[in-house]
């Protein structure tokens, strides 16, 4: 091949190299979560709130005894 080729061909490699990283080294960095090590929370997770605050609980149904369909008088066992 042509030598002029080659140099303008390596010129090009060296620039796409330099270029990626110097673009790896000016991003933002991505920052990591952490969580602490207490307790868990239990049970369902809470709704987000609506006004973008903390989080809303589910209001709570009051429990009811499980029933059957009421018997007429006098057909009860």
């Amino acid at each position: 091949m042509n030598k002029q080729l080659l140099t303008v061909l390596g010129i090009v490699v060296l620039l796409a190299l330099g270029y990626l990283v110097f673009s790896m080294m000016t991003a933002p960095k991505a920052e990591t979560l952490t969580f602490p090590d207490g307790p868990k929370a239990e049970g369902m997770p809470g709704q987000l709130s609506p006004h973008g605050g903390g989080v809303v609980s589910p209001p709570q149904q009051p429990q009811q005894p499980a029933a059957g369909l009421p018997t007429p008088p006098g057909k009860g066992r």
